[in-house]
């Protein structure tokens, strides 16, 4: 069988009994990081005994895939641990599960991939397969009903249980399918585990959610009114002038937003014909182009949706720069203490290493350090990150100068846009010296700043 395991996020408490034993006992091991896996099993005091844990995500190819088939084969056991609390949501072996299903293989669920199930069943899977049953309702007469009317079904049947009333429901199907089909119960707790003693050692220890707040309201109505106390303490442009001109501090006026709403607009399906979409591939290549003069950049891309993914986009085109001309060894990203929190994330994100530069007493980048910076890293400079006008609202009379000391030093310059709505018709991008950016546009073009 193929056992679908999510690892825990969170303690040890989180991570079944159920799973444990599966991981003592299957033949082969595999893993979307190894790392995670091989940790947890030495947190449990799991014992590979001679065996390795590889990694394996669908892009591995279709002759790694068909090499686990062949292990199913020889009837050896495959635990498949995925880091996601939706285990294969996010594909790291959805392909596999499915070459599984298909060659008439067991799939079995350990508790935190209930999801993968529901993804099977929307997979279109030919339906001799499996059958999902959802949840058996809860009074007797009515589950053994629900069971009894489920006995002609020729494919194997899942269902979702609570832990409190798991034994019963188990000892229910064994009663009524006996071993005439195969059932995956999903949250399965059986009394062997319940009953182990040795499950203590993995009782949570430490003591959680300590602070007043978590058992001081015991009522819907005093929970809604110390949410709104919390409301009450946020400035907003509903309480007055906000004079911070950062990228979190905007709004949309209720005109601008309106059209997103229209049904002659947001309606199209994603997987449309090309020919039903012509005004679609019109308007964003319209703006597109608009949006090439805006900035004076050759080229314009709207696959990112929103400003860190923006980020990420950008810095992941200059390093694949760099590639182009064999200087991979450049990684290192200047970025100024002012910057935005998501510009060191996404430089990391990224595989850079960032290295910060200070402000002056106004909290302007500090000229000086910046280009000495840029000197002692020249062989390795790969980016600056800079938002400009600042965080503060401020065009930096020194932009200029700044983006040449980094050109100068083999770097090139990426320019946060979440204040780009200032810049128009003023100045853009290029000008100032910004090899890349990325635009907010419910910002820059939506908003007065």
């Amino acid at each position: 069988a193929l056992y679908l395991i999510s690892t825990p996020i969170g303690t040890l408490s989180d991570f079944t009994f159920r799973a444990i034993n599966v991981l003592q006992n299957v033949n082969v091991l595999l893993a979307e990081d190894t790392r995670v896996l091989r940790k947890l099993m030495n947190l449990m005091d799991i014992d590979l005994n001679g065996r390795n844990i590889s990694s394996y995500n669908d892009n591995s190819g279709d002759e790694v895939r068909s090499k686990y088939i062949l292990e199913l084969e020889q009837n050896k056991s495959i635990a498949l641990c995925c880091d996601s609390g939706t285990p294969l949501i996010s594909d790291p072996g959805y392909k596999l599960v499915r070459q599984v299903i298909r060659d008439g293989y067991k799939v079995i669920c350990i508790p935190g991939a209930c999801s993968v199930i529901v993804a099977l069943c929307q997979s279109g899977l030919p339906s001799d397969k499996f059958f999902f049953g959802g949840f058996p309702p809860v009074k007797k007469n009515q589950r053994i009903n629900f069971f009894n009317d489920l006995l002609s079904v020729p494919s194997t049947l899942i269902f979702f249980e609570s832990p409190k009333r798991i034994l019963n429901t188990l000892e229910d199907l064994g009663n009524i399918f006996g071993n005439s089909q195969q059932i995956v119960v999903c949250r399965e707790l059986t009394k062997n585990f319940e009953e182990n003693n040795s499950c203590n050692n993995y009782k949570r220890q430490t003591e959680f959610l300590e602070d007043p707040i978590f058992n001081t309201h015991q009522s819907e109505t005093s929970m809604m009114r110390y949410i709104k106390k919390l409301e009450r303490k946020d400035l907003s442009l509903n309480h007055s002038m906000i004079s911070l001109g950062s990228c979190t501090m905007k709004l949309n006026a209720a005109a601008e937003m309106l059209p997103l709403s229209w049904s002659n607009w947001n309606n199209i399906h994603p997987f449309a014909p090309l020919d039903q979409a012509i005004g679609y591939f019109k308007v964003l290549n319209l703006l597109e182009k608009q949006l090439n003069e805006v900035t004076g950049f050759h080229s314009t891309t709207l696959q990112p949706n929103s400003g860190a993914q923006g980020e990420y986009t950008g810095l992941m085109l200059i390093r694949a720069y760099f590639k182009s001309k064999n200087q991979e060894h450049r990684n290192i990203c200047l970025i100024p203490a002012s910057a935005h929190g998501t510009n060191p994330a996404s430089a990391i994100m990224a595989g850079m290493k960032v290295v910060v530069v200070g402000t002056d007493k106004h909290g302007n980048i500090n000229e000086d350090e910046l280009i000495e910076k840029a000197q002692e890293y020249s062989e390795n400079l790969a980016a600056l990150m800079i938002t400009y006008p600042s965080t503060h609202g401020v065009f930096e009379s020194s932009i200029q100068r700044i983006t040449e000391a980094i050109h100068s030093n083999g770097g090139q310059v990426y320019m946060d846009g979440a204040n780009m709505n200032a810049q128009v018709g003023l100045t853009n991008p290029f000008l100032i010296g910004a090899d890349v950016c990325h635009l907010n546009l419910h910002k820059t073009f939506a908003i007065p700043h």
